[in-house]
């Protein structure tokens, strides 16, 4: 047999069960209640959804374009390789041909060399540096790159050009394309993004 309790000790654990038994109730409803409940499905094309505040999630924010960043050095090395499925619209020549690319920052200074070869019978007639432009988009000459007189269809050129800020900025973003051109395809017959090495 139990002993009799105090009467005020039966009153403090009846208010303690009922405690209990509350917090029970609460945390078994809130937690149906997040089972129950259907998922939030983003909108189409936003691929993200909503916080429980309502907000945007971070994942709601519209899908950007990827953005490159040059490393943060002094001098940036950046590479293109070229081929006619580059060019805009693409063609299917067989030449192709590879950038490389320094940067100075300090001084501004580019320096770039370039090698092709395969290129079509005529040879190379010109060739530049252009931007702004992404890869699925002409843009205008920015810096001449002397190629030989005389057409060849291989070959290697070097040189140098002083940028403006503006221009030095959009070659460490990745908006320089390298374009041979060609008496065959005198739009370009090759063409590749200058693209920072990371």
């Amino acid at each position: 047999m139990v002993p009799d309790m105090p009467k005020h000790a039966n009153a403090s654990r009846r208010r303690s069960l009922a405690a209990l038994a509350l917090a029970a109730a609460v945390g078994g409803a809130a937690a149906l209640a997040g089972c129950t409940s259907a998922p939030e499905t983003p909108a189409p094309g936003t691929g993200g959804g909503v916080s429980p505040a309502g907000e945007p999630s971070a994942a709601a924010a519209p899908i950007a374009s990827p953005t490159v960043t040059a490393p943060s050095g002094r001098v940036v090395s950046l590479t293109a390789h070229l081929d006619g499925l580059g060019e805009v619209p693409p063609n299917m020549m067989g030449g192709t041909g590879d950038a490389t690319v320094t940067f100075e920052r300090r001084t501004q200074q580019m320096r770039f060399k370039l090698a092709y070869a395969g290129l079509s019978g005529g040879g190379a007639t010109t060739a530049h540096f252009h931007g702004p432009g992404a890869a699925d988009a002409n843009a205008p000459v920015t810096v001449a790159i002397g190629v030989p007189a005389g057409g060849a269809q291989q070959g290697t050129v070097e040189g140098q050009a002083t940028l403006t800020d503006q221009q030095a900025a959009d070659l460490l973003a990745g908006r320089w394309y390298v374009n041979i051109h060609t008496a065959a395809n005198p739009g370009g017959e090759i063409r590749g993004q200058v693209l920072p090495q990371q």
